[in-house]
């Protein structure tokens, strides 16, 4: 069964996973706007966001289940790191900084294109070669695209430590452990104890995200090893519920009670409950099994989109929040019904401009040159 899994080019469950995560990210980009209500903190929605924290954490770990099991020639990772990262990055972070004001209904598009001034392009250019694009209005999620940019410059060195060697295995795992302290405890004991203890800032040499690609290894290899168990199933499902809700009570408890405001410290992607819930999540859906080949098709066909999903899909939300969509959803809605429905109408919106753009990307590899 192993070796039929690791036959195909692509793996459904995994796909699965990033689509459902792609949901998550879609959801969570909407509900942030309703935390608060009235001036009062939302718990129904703190509940419901718990359990969509995971999603960021399994991307990279879906990254890092894949990326190192062929030998790339730094020359074709870096191809790849310019044409399938960089490129899009850039065409997003462009398309926000024209067009940011069309999108927030305040201008119209002529009108964006009319307002481009050479020396706002110089200042931005100048600012992304020092990692900020803070001038980039509504562009804060992508973030992750940076993050991943980062990794792949990377590759060459942390290529040294993804290998099945015990030698290797060894560092790597030492790795891990530096990282998981200094990037996950720490902070998480510094949110548990209201930053008493002053332990942040023990970083060792790189950020979080690497934690989490070298765990999408980890599975790799451990499913390479294994076959697939309905018990490791249950216990993956056992410990997303288990770290969702982790990161609900602390945050409930902990966080809001310290000085009445939601500080996000249990929210953010280093917390320890919220990789105990993606490490959880991974294992549920990994050890799945998808039998029906034309659903199989369909996943991996739109698998393949959520990587542009992830770039489109707040242009989306922006849409629908600044044209009256959203307010008009919102008024006429039960807040549960509105929020399910805003984030499937947005998600299967992105989807399709995903489906689009993925398709005209392929259309204009073939053209004649």
């Amino acid at each position: 069964m192993t070796g039929e899994i690791y036959m195909q080019k692509r793996i459904s469950q995994i796909d699965a996973m990033k689509l459902i995560c792609a949901f998550f990210v879609v959801t969570i980009h909407i509900v942030t706007d309703y935390r608060v209500q009235d001036g009062v903190i939302s718990e129904h929605v703190l509940l419901g966001e718990s359990f969509l924290r995971c999603c960021v954490p399994v991307f990279f770990m879906c990254s890092g289940y894949f990326l190192f099991l062929k030998d790339y020639s730094i020359k074709k990772i870096y191809k790849k790191l310019l044409l399938s990262l960089v490129l899009p990055t850039l065409a997003a972070i462009l398309f926000w900084f024209v067009f940011n004001d069309a999108i927030e209904n305040q201008n119209t598009v002529l009108g964006c294109i009319k307002n481009i001034r050479p020396e706002s392009f110089l200042q931005l250019f100048r600012g992304l070669l020092n990692w900020d694009y803070s001038m980039v209005k509504n562009g804060f999620y992508l973030w992750f695209m940076i993050a991943l940019i980062k990794i792949y410059i990377a590759y060459p060195v942390i290529k040294l430590l993804c290998v099945d060697e015990p030698g290797k295995n060894k560092i790597r795992r030492y790795t891990m452990l530096l990282l998981g302290i200094s990037e996950i405890l720490f902070p998480t004991i510094e949110g548990l104890t209201n930053n008493n203890l002053m332990l942040y800032g023990y970083s060792v040499f790189c950020d979080y995200s690497f934690l989490y690609i070298f765990l999408g290894y980890e599975l790799y290899l451990f499913f390479r090893k294994n076959d697939i168990r309905r018990s490791w199933c249950l216990y993956g499902l056992c410990a997303y519920i288990g770290g969702s809700l982790l990161t609900y009570f602390a945050t409930v408890f902990i966080d809001i009670p310290y000085d009445g405001m939601f500080n996000q410290l249990f929210f953010d992607y280093n917390s320890c409950f919220i990789l105990i819930a993606a490490v959880g999540f991974f294992m549920f859906f990994r050890n799945m099994k998808f039998s029906n080949i034309q659903i199989n098709g369909m996943i991996s066909f739109l698998g393949q989109r959520t990587f542009v999903l992830y770039l489109v899909h707040y242009m989306v939300i922006r849409t629908m929040a600044c044209h009256g969509v959203m307010g008009f959803m919102s008024q006429n809605l039960p807040r549960p019904v509105f929020y399910a429905g805003m984030a499937v109408l947005c998600y299967v919106l992105s989807l399709i401009a995903a489906v689009i753009l993925h398709g005209c990307r392929r259309v204009m590899g073939k053209l004649p040159r």
